[in-house]
């Protein structure tokens, strides 16, 4: 009988309703452990089905692509009921209060017993050390799930992404360091930035979670080819460093903030907050299996090219970043989510009935070492549909898009995509291997519609509104490779 590869770490209070002589202490803190006891006997059940010399260099021998990491009270009114409606406010409030801790601080700096890679920055906000609430929150990605938290407030639950950049750590992702040469760093760019936390309330928990993207999980996910190379110490190293400076910078946010009190405890009007490390998502813990899932599910990244009038320079490729962030439309402008009509009859989401309102998360592209600009696709149908499999899938989103110069030729222009296929293959299949067949075939033409709706989006853009690309000149390269794939 051939053994099953892969485990989910699931999430969701699962226990029967405690008892009615329990308070909130004792639920909160069972529904914690319990939430830690499935994930490391998943974990466990993975290792023990993987020959010891196939185990994964990471954690122990397994990886995840998320991690809870704390765990907050709910908002109580002055009757000692949960509101749902402040609650969410809080979640909202909490993921600004975090932002502002990383713009206006200076980490290594300030603390370099714990940081060793430069200074930690919000994506978007990268211009001073004066961020306030009202200027950083345009740039925390507000994520809408497809429910309200209560029938009362008819509140929209939201998830709350702060993108953590940190210009050293890209550096060594996209093989521009000089210790570390990561082949092909640049066409890994749209895994980048370093790491996205996410903020939000869950209503069936009553509790709002902090939860990250696992840099090694990630890593180990969508740069499976380098697994058997001589790359790995050194990367591990790299990726620890990097996961104990994510995770120290939310905790020590928390531990001075003036509000927020370490350690559950009995009285509910204050705002208590625990730690906890719960790996979160499928379970990978065999190297063979990662090496192999690109053949399986599809590449990780695709990678186009665009023959351009003239050599290209940095100036041009935010330009170009510009015309398509327009074509797009922006989020919070009056036309987001309305591309002009030539181009939103062309969708393949149009045309199988939905209407996916893409706009870009930001005004502008982000930029990345190497003169890469990186624009975040947003689709709010799509991110509800992607959420309604667990919120903490929400440090994978948005889809990212990258374009630089080609390295060999300056006279074109590489554009790279995250992989929709693989992304959902590969991070949502702890959800995805509960749904009905017919389920799994919705999602299935959800990823078609979505891979089709961007790459249409952007050869739009090329054919009619860069005017220094060359018409209709793409074509598909692969520079990386991957086992069983041609």
């Amino acid at each position: 009988m051939r053994k099953k590869m892969m485990k989910t770490a699931v999430f969701g209070f699962t226990l029967a309703l405690l008892l009615s002589g329990c308070d909130e202490i004792d639920r909160v803190e069972e529904m914690l452990t319990e939430q830690q006891n499935i994930s490391t006997q998943n974990i466990n059940d993975a290792k023990a089905e993987v020959a010891q010399d196939d185990t994964l260099p990471f954690e122990g021998g397994a990886v995840t692509p998320f991690k809870r990491i704390a765990a907050l009270y709910a908002v109580r009114d002055t009757h000692g009921d949960i509101d749902h409606a402040a609650s969410e406010d809080k979640a909202r409030q909490l993921a600004i209060n975090l932002a502002i801790k990383i713009a206006n601080v200076n980490e290594e700096k300030e603390d370099s017993a714990n940081y060793s890679h430069g200074d930690w920055l919000v994506n978007g906000y990268m211009s001073d050390k004066n961020a306030t609430g009202k200027t950083i929150a345009p740039h925390i990605v507000a994520i809408p799930t497809n429910a309200t938290v209560d029938d009362v407030s008819m509140k929209r639950n939201m998830t709350y992404v702060v993108e953590m950049v940190n210009f050293q750590f890209a550096m060594i992702g996209l093989g521009l360091d000089n210790d570390i040469n990561l082949p092909n760093g640049v066409y890994r760019s749209t895994v980048l930035p370093c790491s996205e936390v996410s903020v939000y309330y869950n209503p069936k928990d009553e509790v709002i979670y902090i939860d990250v993207l696992n840099a090694p999980g990630l890593v180990a996910l969508f740069n499976s080819d380098l697994l058997s190379s001589n790359l790995v110490p050194s990367l591990v190293t790299q990726l620890d460093q990097l996961d104990k400076e994510v995770v120290h910078t939310v905790y020590n946010w928390m531990e001075n903030s003036p509000n927020l009190v370490k350690a559950m405890g009995q009285d509910t009007s204050k705002e208590y907050y625990q730690e906890v490390s719960i790996l979160a998502g499928p379970v990978y813990a065999s190297k063979t299996m990662l090496e192999t899932l690109p053949s399986k599910i599809g590449v990780p990244y695709e990678h186009f090219s665009y023959e351009a009038t003239k050599d290209l320079t940095a100036e041009d490729i935010k330009e170009i970043t510009e015309i398509v962030t327009q074509v797009m439309t922006v989020h919070g402008a009056a036309n987001a989510g309305k591309q002009e009509k030539a181009l939103y009859n062309q969708l393949e989401s149009v045309k199988n009935g939905m209407n996916p309102g893409w706009r870009t998360a930001r005004h502008e592209a982000f930029p990345l070492p190497g003169n890469i600009r990186i624009i975040e696709a947003c689709s709010p149908p799509y991110a509800k549909m992607a959420l309604s499999t667990g919120k903490h899938h929400s440090p994978a989103l948005p889809c990212e898009i990258a374009f630089m110069v080609n390295p060999q030729n300056p006279k074109k222009l590489d554009v790279s995509f995250l992989n929709v296929k693989f992304m959902f293959g590969a991070l949502f299949s702890d959800a995805l291997a509960d749904l009905s067949d017919e389920e799994k075939e919705a999602f299935k033409q959800v990823t078609v519609n979505i891979e089709k709706d961007l790459k249409t989006i952007i050869d739009y853009s090329m054919e009619n509104n860069v005017s220094i690309i060359k018409g209709d000149t793409k074509e598909e390269i692969k520079p990386i490779k991957y086992i069983g794939v041609d």
